[in-house]
């Protein structure tokens, strides 16, 4: 056939486990990542506590239109107590916490929701006055509730400078690698031959170590680096600025994959004849 084997390809070496994080194009994605990433988790966070409150405001009118006007707290505590029920759920898919984080956001949740019936109910029946009392408490209880959230989805700050809440389960979907999960796991859950003790700010933080490459990989990359005259080529430097543009990015990528040999731009200039491309065909 025409098509040639691929295994002097740098894309498609024979890279294994931690081998592919260092590969110069994905490090590049990673740093391209770092324009969108943060955006499309904290895109989640809004959808997530937007959710939340457009449940809180049917709670409420539910409330009013039931209890208020129909005089039916009956049916006006089984609406609000499907609403809590659709509030915990959101949460619990969103969310990622531990059982105590989860045992107070619902109980604060739930905190809320009791006070406002309580108000309610005895506005209908007792008059304003005892209600006064008991509606501070709900909305004190929604305040905390809204900054508990903040504080529960974990922000930090990772390798490539994004910023992503770590506790909200969409931003898995961005970790096709497991960077994120392996930074922040806890040391009994990673693979204790393959992480090392470093100490970071006074405490041991788990860290990867890289597999050595076997003594075949090592001869084939040293000698697809030297028929490209540099064993810097594909790689880049270590102290290679992260806040990249999108526009330098595409450039540089551009102009690197264009210049390596065996690239479509080569290809087109040489002459390729039914002799050559039997021979170099797999």
């Amino acid at each position: 056939g025409l098509e040639r084997r691929g295994e002097d390809l740098y894309e498609l070496g024979a890279h294994h486990g931690e081998q592919v994080a260092k590969l110069r194009h994905i490090k590049l994605i990673r740093q391209a990542a770092v324009h969108w990433q943060t955006y499309d988790a904290f895109a989640r966070v809004s959808m997530s506590v937007g959710t939340n409150q457009l449940l809180l405001s049917l709670t409420y009118y539910v409330l009013g239109y039931a209890m208020g006007q129909l005089h039916a707290p009956e049916a006006a505590w089984s609406c609000v107590a499907i609403l809590v029920c659709a509030s915990l759920l959101v949460a619990q898919v969103d969310l990622t916490l531990s059982k105590w984080e989860r045992l107070g956001f619902s109980v604060l949740l739930s905190f809320g929701h009791v006070a406002a019936c309580w108000a309610a109910y005895e506005q209908t029946q007792m008059g304003f006055k005892r209600a006064s009392i008991v509606e501070p408490l709900a909305w004190i209880s929604h305040g905390i509730v809204v900054g508990l959230m903040t504080i529960v989805v974990k922000v930090r700050v990772q390798e490539n400078g994004a910023v992503l809440p770590l506790a909200f389960q969409g931003v898995l979907f961005l970790d096709v690698f497991g960077w994120v999960w392996h930074r922040h796991a806890v040391p009994e859950a990673l693979d204790a031959g393959h992480r090392d003790e470093v100490p970071a700010t006074g405490a041991s933080a788990p860290r990867l170590v890289a597999q050595q490459p076997s003594a075949g990989a090592v001869g084939r990359d040293a000698s697809l680096h030297a028929s490209q005259g540099s064993s810097s080529g594909f790689f880049p430097e270590p102290d290679t600025p992260m806040g990249l543009s999108v526009r330098h990015l595409q450039s540089y990528l551009a102009e690197d994959y264009f210049s390596r040999p065996g690239s479509p731009r080569e290809r087109h200039s040489l002459d390729w004849d039914e002799s050559s491309a039997s021979g170099t065909g797999g």
